[in-house]
């Protein structure tokens, strides 16, 4: 069963970074927001490429999905992370689903199943 989600494991922090500063270069918006008690807020004090370069490892959880897989209505493909850390920080990159499917040839990703 296809989930949406495609598989990023075979990269290296390098290429990982690679894909992400991919994804932000032809992305519709993005934004980094921080977990504050129980919700998400809008974070200021980095920008989406300074998320990237410190931040982005493989031990981060890193995720590309095609939402409309997920949910007919949402035509848009999400690529994001979150750290683990006390505060946890998560990076969101939105992108149509014509450069989803750019991203996802270029880097040669497959999709995760059940």
């Amino acid at each position: 069963m296809i989930t949406g989600f495609f598989d990023l494991s075979h990269f290296n922090e390098d290429e990982l970074k690679h894909f992400y500063r991919d994804a932000l270069s032809v992305s519709e918006k993005s934004n980094v927001q921080i977990l504050k008690s129980w919700t998400r807020e809008l974070y200021t004090e980095i920008t989406p490429i300074e998320y990237i370069e410190k931040h982005i490892t493989i031990n981060t959880h890193n995720v590309c999905i095609d939402r409309s897989i997920q949910m007919c209505f949402a035509l848009y493909g999400e690529i994001g992370s979150s750290t683990w850390n006390d505060p946890s920080l998560f990076l969101y990159i939105f992108v149509d689903l014509y450069t989803l499917y750019d991203l996802v040839n270029k880097h040669n990703l497959k999709h995760r199943s059940l």
